[in-house]
């Protein structure tokens, strides 16, 4: 994903652990280079920031931005990310780990004025999902 995400230019990424997560660390040195090869491979003058893994409820106080959306699987009426991305504002999207969001993780999500989206009728595996996210909202920004 982290790849994928910084060849299509996305600034910042924020790994979250969650009820799920099957990894709770990462090689920051492998995610070093690997960020370096993409920015190099697309031409990118900037490397993304890659953030500290931080626990899911930490990661949903901490943030402040304005348009604020969760992307899940779950059975739920929810508007599709696309159809109501704010273009040309600082946006942010959380996507949970291969085993989803627990429901409790999605309601506090809800709570903390999240918005929950669907990304279409297909169920993605987790570096699908947020490759797909990143796009929509570069796409969304032009």
């Amino acid at each position: 994903f982290v790849e994928k995400a910084i060849e299509i230019g996305v600034t910042s990424i924020t790994p979250m652990i969650c009820n799920y997560s099957e990894r709770k660390s990462l090689n920051y040195s492998r995610l070093e280079r690997i960020s370096i090869s993409a920015m190099k491979q697309s031409l990118q003058t900037y490397l993304p920031e890659i953030k500290p893994v931080v626990e899911f409820k930490e990661y949903i106080k901490s943030n402040n931005l304005n348009h604020k959306y969760i992307a899940h699987c779950k059975k739920s009426k929810t508007e599709y990310l696309s159809d109501i991305i704010v273009k040309k504002t600082s946006s942010n999207i959380i996507i949970g780990p291969e085993g989803g969001f627990t429901n409790e993780e999605i309601s506090f999500a809800i709570d903390s004025n999240y918005k929950a989206v669907s990304l279409g009728s297909n169920r993605l595996r987790t570096e699908t999902a947020g490759v797909v996210c990143c796009q929509m909202f570069l796409d969304s920004n032009k």
